[in-house]
């Protein structure tokens, strides 16, 4: 059961930066002065016009077909045009690589291999940790942490110039995608879990409300506050969260003069975006009650209560059944899990275990919108 994941066709990259910068533009444009889309259109259009933005030059080396290296020159959008084009993959340092539809790197083989062996032994040394088996704790041990130092191997093996592997824009590509997900990752993470958002300059704040209500589905927002019973915020209250974020960094009242303007002409569903989405801490922080029912709930040890027990796991997802670990680490303490020697050795276990999924899986299905 995927709760969060959705039909593969409903997963789309828009990688369109002008097409992307002119509809958020329309937006804010519209809702901050109340006029229709066409109209902030052909204002967006004009201020485009008379301020006449560059497309700056990329100049850059491109693999030959006969393995040699050139140089050529391009506008930044036709380089984004022509990635698209080709079904090449674009990385957060611009290098483009090939699609692995098309020409798959022997070096993720590598590391698929590397990456299947350390799972292994990490899961031998905590079996053998588990059963008191030191020398085999400390011998999967040691040979989980060689196949991580294979893998990491390969970043500094292009870093440097004395191996055969040498290509600087591949050490590029590794760091900045490890940095670019770290980063999204913890904004993400700080965002539910605290509300902080970078909003760390005054443009910060209207490209954030604007990214939101951009990019939401409106019709959702609105079947989720009624099916909720979710209480909608008021102006003051989202710019209270604003700058909850926003003097960390800096502040200037006349800014938010700008943003309480702004967020006026907003419709409540808007609003309701802007307070709410990403954000568990803002959500709690206006229905408490609602909020507590639903983590109350999806943390609770249920001891009995499902007919298959060993079904409600095994149809679970390996996320879903470690949470279920943690509610009832008082009853696994010292065990190794396995689902199917529980059933004929300890059903009491077994049937804890298989509750609770079942129960974190009724929460999840009941939130599922909220999600």
């Amino acid at each position: 059961m995927e709760y969060f994941k959705r039909e593969l066709g409903d997963y789309t990259t828009s990688m369109n930066p002008v097409n992307n910068y002119l509809k958020q533009a329309v937006d804010f444009v519209s809702i901050y002065k109340g006029v229709s889309e066409e109209e902030a259109l052909t204002v967006v259009k004009s201020t485009i016009k008379n301020k006449s933005p560059k497309d700056p030059m990329v100049t850059y080396k491109t693999r030959l077909d006969n393995g040699d290296r050139g140089t050529e020159s391009c506008k930044l959008t036709t380089y984004i045009k022509d990635t698209i084009k080709d079904n090449d993959i674009i990385t957060p340092s611009l290098t483009v690589y090939d699609h692995p539809s098309k020409n798959k790197s022997l070096h993720a083989d590598f590391l698929k291999i590397n990456i299947t062996k350390r799972k292994k032994h990490k899961n031998l040394s905590f079996e053998a940790y588990q059963n008191g088996d030191i020398n085999g704790y400390i011998h999967n041990d040691v040979l989980q942490k060689v196949m991580k130092i294979f893998n990491n191997s390969l970043s500094g093996a292009y870093a440097s110039k004395s191996t055969a592997l040498y290509n600087p824009s591949q050490h590029y590509t590794l760091t900045s995608i490890t940095r670019s997900v770290a980063s999204i990752g913890n904004s993400v993470t700080e965002s539910i879990v605290a509300g902080n958002k970078c909003l760390y300059t005054p443009d910060s704040v209207i490209n954030y409300i604007t990214a939101v209500v951009s990019t939401v589905n409106l019709k959702t927002i609105a079947t989720v506050m009624r099916m909720y019973n979710i209480k909608y915020p008021t102006v003051e209250e989202t710019i209270t969260m604003l700058r909850y974020s926003s003097d960390r960094y800096w502040f200037d009242s006349s800014v938010y003069d700008t943003v309480a303007k702004y967020l006026k002409n907003m419709d409540k569903y808007q609003l309701a975006a802007v307070m709410y989405v990403n954000d568990l801490y803002h959500l709690r922080a206006h229905n408490a009650d609602m909020v507590k029912e639903f983590v109350g709930a999806l943390a609770a040890r249920v001891p009995a209560g499902v007919s298959d027990p060993l079904k409600a796991l095994k149809i679970n997802v390996e996320g879903i059944n470690n949470l279920v670990h943690h509610i009832c680490m008082e009853d696994i303490r010292g065990m190794k899990v396995d689902y199917d020697k529980l059933k004929v050795d300890n059903p009491d276990v077994l049937m804890v275990l298989g509750s609770t999924a079942d129960n974190v899986y009724r929460v999840l299905d009941k939130y599922r919108m909220l999600i």
